[in-house]
């Protein structure tokens, strides 16, 4: 993992302890949950906790993000993350408030990435103009730093899985392509798995959309994130439907359910 690819922000102590933290992890679970204590335990700089938040969201990893968010009450950006990564877990029902925490962090950021990712959250939970209008000037953000490649890809993929279904699908394509190519390079599994859901939807090729699905499921598996098995499970039930292998479709409709 490319610390200063994915956070390019950090000082040269948090990023010591960053690669020290990464080296003893065997999973993105394990660095998460080793980043939080590390920050909970003492009095660390913005920059790492920032870091750590990163590596939480988005509902990545909701325990470690709820004792983050509990350690650090006067961080408005973590604040407004965790009520994000709430609402989208169904912890917490009002739209309104949760985009209002959102704004808050993106008129007053800490660095451009977070608050590209940040217009990403709030680009996911509004709806219509606004939705477009976030994700449209976190592009125009991601546009003014080579080292906003990772967040780039995060927006794209992000893009385009939001903005389905519309009747753009190959401009969706495209997007999911290039978000997968982006992340490919940033080795961003997060991203790739994105990507290829935006991907699956998109495209008009039954096989292609079985191809990414699956791929989706090994990553999940590889991380440890049961909600995009669950979810690929149901698009693959859905694909081998239209063409016709109605057997398939049934074994993965029922592995869907089994891990919900």
């Amino acid at each position: 993992m490319s610390i200063t690819r994915y956070y390019p922000f950090m000082s040269e102590e948090s990023l010591r302890v960053a690669r020290s933290l990464v080296a003893e992890a065997e999973r993105v679970s394990d660095l998460s949950e080793a980043l939080v204590e590390y920050v909970c335990e003492g009095n660390p700089p913005k920059d790492l906790v920032l870091f750590a938040l990163r590596m939480t969201l988005p509902a990545k990893y909701m325990k470690s993000a709820l004792k983050l968010a509990s350690a650090f009450e006067d961080y408005s950006e973590i604040q407004a993350s965790m009520l994000w990564a709430m609402f989208q877990t169904g912890q917490f029902s009002d739209r309104q408030e949760a985009i209002r925490a959102l704004d808050v962090v993106i008129e007053t950021p800490f660095d451009a990435a977070l608050q590209v990712e940040m217009l990403i959250f709030k680009g996911g939970i509004a709806t219509g103009n606004d939705s477009r209008r976030a994700f449209d000037k976190a592009l125009k953000l991601c546009d003014t730093g080579s080292n906003l490649a990772p967040s780039r890809g995060d927006l794209i993929a992000a893009s385009a899985v939001q903005r389905y279904p519309d009747e753009e699908h190959d401009l969706r394509l495209e997007e999911a392509r290039e978000a997968l190519q982006i992340a490919t390079v940033n080795n961003d599994l997060f991203v790739q798995i994105m990507a290829l859901i935006a991907l699956g939807l998109n495209t008009s090729d039954p096989q292609e959309a079985i191809e990414a699905n699956v791929r989706v499921i090994d990553l999940a598996q590889l991380l440890g994130v049961s909600y995009y098995t669950h979810s690929s499970c149901n698009n693959l039930g859905y694909n081998y439907v239209v063409i016709g292998e109605y057997d398939k479709a049934v074994r993965y409709y029922q592995r869907a359910m089994a891990v919900v």
